[in-house]
């Protein structure tokens, strides 16, 4: 399913995304099951298993608030390093990696980080102060998202090499020196 819930045939195109997505399917059968120790589901999987879990998950959701929930997961699942600061280091790394300049860059990281309170407010139980056009756009644009960032990782070896291996801090100095040449307007 697409950002909006419309059925979407995609084809997937590398072997580590097919291998992930078939993993990712293995995960939602043990969640089916009554299995009470969760941890079993985790256990080894990857940053890109992980990501595109979640946004199998969103896009196989009706619920705009859950969905949305879903895809911002799949952004920290994919480039958070920390419990601390998380909506604010995903927000920077997100932005930085989607942005072609800083101007972008500065609406991508507001938007990013507006979406966040959107998760915040759903997963506290608060009004979430939006029309369904809005949550619908919101998801349209989260979808753009995770698809960029899918892209950006797997057409780059080296990091999807990374993200194999959990290497995080090595994808954190790459997402660093990408965001210092955006804010020096370098190449």
């Amino acid at each position: 399913y697409n950002a909006i819930g419309q059925r979407e045939i995609i084809t997937v195109g590398t072997a580590v995304v097919r291998r992930a997505a078939n993993r990712s399917m293995e995960f939602s059968e043990l969640e089916k099951s009554n299995l009470t120790d969760n941890t079993c589901i985790n256990k080894g999987a990857t940053r890109i298993e992980r990501f595109i879990h979640h946004i199998r998950n969103a896009r196989s959701e009706d619920m705009m608030e859950f969905r949305i929930t879903n895809y911002i997961t799949a952004m920290e699942s994919i480039v958070s390093t920390s419990e601390y600061k998380k909506k604010e280091k995903t927000s920077i790394s997100v932005a930085t990696i989607i942005s072609t300049n800083i101007d972008e860059y500065k609406t991508n990281y507001k938007r990013i980080n507006e979406i966040y309170d959107i998760r915040s407010q759903y997963v506290h139980g608060d009004h979430i102060n939006k029309t369904s056009n809005e949550m619908t756009e919101i998801s349209i644009y989260c979808d753009i998202v995770n698809r960029i960032l899918c892209k950006y990782f797997m057409n780059d070896p080296v990091l999807l090499e990374y993200l194999e291996n959990n290497e995080i801090e090595s994808i954190q100095k790459i997402i660093d020196n990408k965001k210092l040449h955006l804010t020096t307007g370098s190449t």
